[in-house]
């Protein structure tokens, strides 16, 4: 790797800002210099001054509990897929019980969709999705 080379690593697993922060502090404590890490976009960018090994690199941010992704395994994508056939079907299944707790609005007063006990039974299965 050339001196003072600018590289950018895809990292999956990163949830929040505190994550990125964690990686942040471990590449500066490697001696890597403008470092800026995204999150959201699961990019990682600094600058190689210390001429340290990518693979060093990459297994520091590996042992931290993250996984570098290589750049021709999301073929043209930055962004993973992984959670949003999870949250998918969370969305149906909740909607499922939800669309009845909706309707006893609309519906005579002594059909069973106003017994409470009924309305609880609806609504425990999307409580606990969520939770």
């Amino acid at each position: 790797m050339s001196k003072e080379q600018n590289t950018t690593l895809n990292v999956e697993g990163m949830t929040c800002a505190n994550c990125a922060l964690g990686i942040k502090k471990h590449l500066e404590k490697k001696g890597l210099e403008e470092v800026n890490v995204n999150f959201s976009t699961g990019e990682v960018l600094f600058k190689n001054a210390q001429n340290l090994s990518l693979q060093e690199i990459k297994n520091g941010i590996n042992n931290l509990g993250y996984k570098v992704v290589e750049e021709d395994a999301h073929h043209g994508h930055h962004h993973s897929h992984s959670g949003a056939s999870t949250i998918e079907k969370k969305f149906y299944f909740s909607l499922i019980f939800t669309i009845p707790l909706f309707l006893h609005m609309f519906v005579p007063k002594d059909f069973f969709l106003n017994n409470v006990w009924v309305q609880l039974a609806l609504c425990l299965p999307v409580f606990v999705v969520g939770f």
